[in-house]
């Protein structure tokens, strides 16, 4: 799967909703979240989220196409800030869509990672320092509120 060809079926996806049916291409999602190409993952990261919102509950579903590649991304120490990112941004949104069915299986894995990150994002940097490390973890900390605000109305739903 290349960048154009995840580029693509966003639009696709983001031009059709709920109307999609994943089982197609899916299966080139879960290569893209599983490569090590960061960009292809990043962007794979951003359709798992369309679908989230394209397919709502109907997501669940693909939970387990989906989640596992989404932790081990971050997880996997050689993945780039970036692709973590979307990662924690995709985990929000299946949990979001997903509701109780999330909850039931992958809660207490993702809460464990989202603490972790927390604790990272908590590291003093000083602009001077390190101009892109700062921004890296104030875009962290609003990235990890986005997703437990997500994952909170996702548990409430």
């Amino acid at each position: 799967m290349t960048e154009n060809g995840l580029i693509a079926l966003s639009g696709l996806i983001n031009g059709i909703g709920e109307r999609i049916n994943p089982t197609e291409f899916g299966k080139y999602v879960v290569f893209a979240l599983s490569g090590k190409d960061d960009e292809c993952a990043k962007l794979a990261c951003g359709i798992v989220s369309d679908l989230a919102n394209a397919l709502r509950q109907n997501i669940q579903q693909y939970l387990l196409d989906f989640v596992p590649n989404l932790i081990a991304i971050l997880k996997d120490q050689s993945h780039t800030r970036e692709a973590k990112l979307a990662a924690i941004v995709a985990l929000g949104d299946l949990a979001m869509n997903a509701g109780e069915s999330f909850c039931v299986q992958f809660l207490p894995d993702v809460l464990k990672i989202l603490e972790s990150a927390s604790q990272k994002s908590l590291t003093y940097v000083r602009e001077s320092d390190d101009e892109d490390l700062a921004r890296y973890l104030t875009h962290l900390r609003e990235t990890l509120v986005e997703c437990y605000t997500t994952i909170v109305h996702g548990v409430n739903d």
